[in-house]
């Protein structure tokens, strides 16, 4: 499915990390050779991506603040699904310290056989932006074509139905991506809610988070797919992946376990190194539910999820949630956030 060098390139990190017993036909001098190229390789791949970046942003005149631009968000919101729904959706966004954009984000509702639905999402790229921008519309297509394929609609669709296509259309998704014309080294992590009127479901893949306030409880709805989880290590190692770094990065490079893209690392695609299989948790609506926030990890680079929730619920008492989003980006850029900062709020009427 992929280019040879990107096999060469992952082959000989391997044998950087696993040492001379698994290259035992190759002299020392070989291995070194195609260990340095490697490197060149990864090098090369690196400063291509920061150059294209650098271009981007001196061709666009980006500059570090908040962007809204249609470029990066799907929206297609109807206020009347909103209502009833029963929920306010604010959402914000920046480049922060970061020289390119690499988030992208989605929300919109629609109809699932005459209920309201309400998808909101947020995708936060990786060696580029590609992966990310093909998932804004890649992945809710999935899932409104599997909810369609279905006699069901998203109110009486079954729990035990509803967590596999969710799985599914992620494994679709990302399945078009690594087939399309536009993939290359990018990747996205990402993290997902669908809103019906009775109950939701929300995803995970990668370190994007999903916070629900519940009667001024915080509960963290994702599990954070990292390298040095043991049981995400395990699964690496039986890919004949490497976890490298002191269990931070995959090949030295990668810091999730999951992702879309990276087809770097899915050559083998019976046994992918990093997997797009999202942890899926779906609860009833409850009147005590506030607020469902979705974020990216740089937000999280200076807030836990207790403190975001706490600045959340004090600032809804004065502020709408859409204001309240732009002051939640704000704040974290200001307070040291080196990364991008994408959020979407759901406030449960």
């Amino acid at each position: 499915m992929f280019q040879r060098r990107a096999s060469v390139a992952i082959e000989c990190i391997v044998a950087l990390t696993c040492g001379a017993s698994a290259w035992t036909g190759l002299e020392p001098s070989k291995n070194a050779l195609d260990v340095q190229a490697a490197r060149d390789r990864i090098a090369a791949r690196t400063k291509a991506n920061r150059d294209r970046a650098e271009q981007a942003r001196k061709s666009q005149n980006v500059r570090q603040e908040t962007q809204q631009s249609t470029s990066k968000w799907n929206l297609a919101v109807d206020p009347e699904h909103l209502k009833c729904l029963a929920v306010d959706i604010g959402a914000s966004s920046s480049i922060g310290a970061r020289r390119s954009m690499e988030d992208r984000s989605c929300c919109l509702t629609f109809l699932s056989k005459e209920d309201p639905v309400a998808f909101v999402a947020v995708y936060d790229g990786h060696a580029g932006v590609n992966c990310a921008a093909f998932l804004q519309t890649a992945l809710i297509e999935q899932i409104r074509a599997s909810l369609t394929a279905t006699t069901f609609s998203f109110s009486t669709l079954p729990t035990a139905m509803l967590g596999p296509l969710l799985t599914q259309a992620c494994a679709l998704a990302d399945d078009s991506f690594l087939r399309s014309h536009l993939v290359d080294d990018s990747g996205s992590c990402a993290a997902f809610a669908l809103i019906g009127k009775e109950k939701f479901a929300v995803g995970n893949i990668g370190d994007s988070q999903l916070i629900l306030s519940h009667k001024d409880t915080t509960i963290d709805l994702c599990t954070l797919h990292a390298p040095n989880n043991p049981h995400e290590k395990q699964r690496i190692e039986a890919a004949h992946g490497q976890v490298l770094n002191g269990g931070r990065y995959i090949f030295g490079y990668l810091g999730v376990s999951r992702a879309f893209g990276d087809r770097m690392l899915k050559e083998d695609i019976t046994r992918p190194i990093v997997i797009s299989q999202p942890d899926v948790v779906i609860r009833e609506r409850s009147k005590d539910d506030e607020f469902l926030l979705i974020a990216c990890d740089g937000l999280f680079e200076v807030f836990t999820p207790e403190s975001v929730a706490e600045f959340i619920r004090g600032h809804l008492k004065t502020m709408t949630p859409a204001e309240v989003s732009k002051k939640l980006v704000s704040d974290a850029i200001a307070n040291g956030s080196q990364d991008n900062v994408s959020l979407i709020l759901v406030v449960f009427d």
